[in-house]
């Protein structure tokens, strides 16, 4: 785990998670969190109408995603689809 983004900035991760203290501390700018933990791809929880967004800045820095939130249909992803192709990520 590199990061977490979600509104309890500075939170660390792990106590968020009921696990104890791991030493990763949340973020709540999206850029901010991915430029600093560097990682190597992202997990993605977010709700749908953050989602659109979050995937443009995971296409712009060329980072895979596994995308968690449920309700997507092929339609509201297909946009991303040739963008993600574009950067150069595996894609969908």
């Amino acid at each position: 785990l590199a990061g977490g983004w979600c509104v309890e900035d500075g939170a660390d991760l792990g106590a968020l998670a009921g696990i104890g203290e791991i030493g990763v501390r949340a973020t709540n700018d999206l850029e901010r969190g991915l430029d600093e933990a560097r990682p190597d791809l992202v997990v993605d929880f977010s709700a749908t109408p953050v989602l659109a967004r979050n995937l443009g800045v995971y296409a712009e820095r060329g980072l895979d995603a596994v995308i968690g939130t449920t309700g997507l249909t092929d339609e509201a992803l297909s946009p991303f689809e040739a963008r993600v192709k574009e950067k150069g990520c595996t894609g969908p």
